[in-house]
């Protein structure tokens, strides 16, 4: 313990404690409150990390004291007010430092522990976490081996052949042709969605020529949009089907008045689809750590402009790895339940924008992630080939992905006693 010129008589262990809380807290409530894979090694770097730097600069100020450990206490809290809440919405910058100056000074004496003992109520209190209204499930029907498996995946964003070829890309129209004729699929190379009427052509389509009907709010809070009636899944279960549904948060499925037997739900964008991006995890702790401070720090968004030379970087859009993992889980499910019966409706945000991984599905890193994390204002004819050429990639690898499933199939029923959509 020891006495600084501004009255400070705390130790420097209680400063570490309130610069580590200060810096990793909200680094580490972020990751844990969007459910990012802490099985990462970046899910634990990232904290740690932050943590240390909040606690070496809380200890070196105290070491200096007077005037400039209060100031730099002060501006600690106002970064950590910074990171944690969302203040500048309703309060100026300049109160704020104001403010966390102020209380600073006013409880020098005690204000290691004070804020100590604060963060740390405040973290233990933020460890239960709410999740989205649970659907209702409804029992399987009796397995009825005559019923084919049942297979309809949605891929969302997913180029239409002819637009390719139309746009230049020849190689992978090319390789989508394949990839779906050497597997005996009827193929419609013209066929497409208006990329902005996705939600309601898959509504429509669902409804079978009934007007789509959508869920309040409150029936499906977390949700862009709830379907409350699906005539398409009333049908499937009338003809004895259990329905197995693997969506996102853009459009739910698993509300509506036909009950599924089962339902897993990806966040349609969330840090947490950074953790499940295969690839090295300095290339994940990146993307997790611009993501993190992009959506939450009003000084990094002054610092870091999101606007460069006519680039909207989307570095808070992070969709990819939550469409990687429910085709995974799809494909577990279809060889590890028994057969009979299942019908499995999987609408992934895959090959959706921004673009996250090459071809075979490995992270980008972070120099390639700021050109293709973007829409291009009037791009030019070389900037349109290598968004492209990314996109082909992620194409690529949502296939990739996709035939891995379709290898279930074939491994448990086989193609004569499944569908797929």
């Amino acid at each position: 313990m020891r006495r600084t010129g501004d009255g400070s008589a705390e130790s420097s262990w209680l400063y570490a404690i309130a610069g580590a809380l200060m810096g990793g807290g909200p680094v580490w409530r972020f990751l844990y409150v969007n459910h990012y894979p802490f099985g990462q090694p970046e899910a634990i770097a990232l904290p740690v990390v932050a943590a240390l730097i909040g606690a070496t600069v809380a200890v070196l100020g105290h070491r200096i004291g007077g005037v400039l450990e209060s100031l730099g206490f002060g501006a600690g809290l106002y970064l950590f007010a910074d990171l944690q809440f969302d203040l500048e919405k309703v309060v100026p910058s300049l109160l704020i430092l104001g403010g966390c100056l102020a209380v600073s000074f006013l409880i020098r004496p005690r204000r290691a522990a004070l804020t100590g003992i604060t963060l740390g109520v405040f973290y233990l209190a933020s460890l239960p976490r709410g999740g989205a209204t649970a659907p209702i499930l409804a029992a399987a029907p009796p397995a009825t081996a005559d019923l084919p498996l049942l297979v309809h995946v949605v891929l969302d964003e997913q180029w239409g052949v002819g637009g390719l070829r139309a746009e230049g890309d020849s190689a992978t129209a090319a390789f989508l042709t394949a990839f779906y004729r050497e597997r005996g699929f009827e193929f419609f190379e013209a066929a497409y969605s208006r990329s902005g009427e996705t939600v309601a052509s898959l509504a429509a389509t669902l409804s079978l020529g009934q007007r789509p009907a959508y869920n309040p709010k409150a029936t499906a809070p977390g949700f862009h949009k709830s379907l409350r009636s699906i005539p398409y899944f009333d049908r499937l279960r009338s003809a004895g089907y259990a329905i197995y549904v693997y969506q996102s948060t853009q459009l739910d499925y698993c509300h509506a008045a036909a009950p599924v037997t089962g339902c897993e739900t990806q966040p349609s964008n969330s840090i947490a689809n950074t953790g499940h991006l295969p690839g090295d995890w300095p290339a994940r702790a990146v993307r997790a750590s611009r993501y993190f401070l992009t959506a939450t720090s009003h000084v990094y968004a002054r610092a870091f402009p999101t606007t460069p030379a006519g680039w909207f970087v989307a570095w808070t859009h992070a969709v990819t790895g939550g469409g990687l993992v429910a085709v995974e889980h799809a494909r577990e499910a279809i060889l590890g339940r028994p057969r009979g019966n299942r019908a499995f409706f999987v609408h992934v945000l895959l090959p959706h924008r921004p673009i996250d991984v090459d071809a075979e599905c490995r992270i980008l890193g972070d120099r390639a992630a700021r050109a293709t994390h973007a829409t291009i204002v009037n791009p030019s004819d070389s900037q349109w080939r290598e968004t492209l050429a990314y996109e082909g990639d992620q194409i690529r690898c949502a296939h990739r992905a996709l035939d891995e499933l379709l290898a279930a199939v074939d491994s448990t029923v086989g193609r004569d006693h499944s569908i797929i959509i």
